[in-house]
């Protein structure tokens, strides 16, 4: 059977909630816009495997077809990204 090459980045997609409001880091003087804060404390990430690489060949290995990956990781994707895609048949 042959393969689908995926070249691309293979992340970590953190999805941060913020509290507050926008309209809260507009800062009034004399009725005027003075400066605008947008500083915003995030609580704890959502994380999910991302990278347009990771997502196409994932959706790949899902369809049962052949697909080998190759990106820039670091460390920590062998300790659970890499057996993630490795279970949907995705060679890395």
């Amino acid at each position: 059977m042959s393969k689908a090459l995926v070249i691309g980045s293979i992340v970590y997609d953190k999805i941060f909630t913020v509290e507050g409001k926008f309209r809260d880091g507009i800062i009034l003087q004399n009725g005027k816009i003075n400066r605008i804060d947008m500083t915003f404390r995030g609580n704890d990430p959502d994380i999910y495997y991302g990278g347009i690489g990771g997502n196409i060949a994932s959706g790949i290995g899902k369809l049962n077809k052949g697909v080998i990956l190759t990106g820039i990781v670091g460390k920590e994707f062998a300790l659970d990204y890499e057996p993630y895609l490795n279970k949907l048949g995705v060679e890395t």
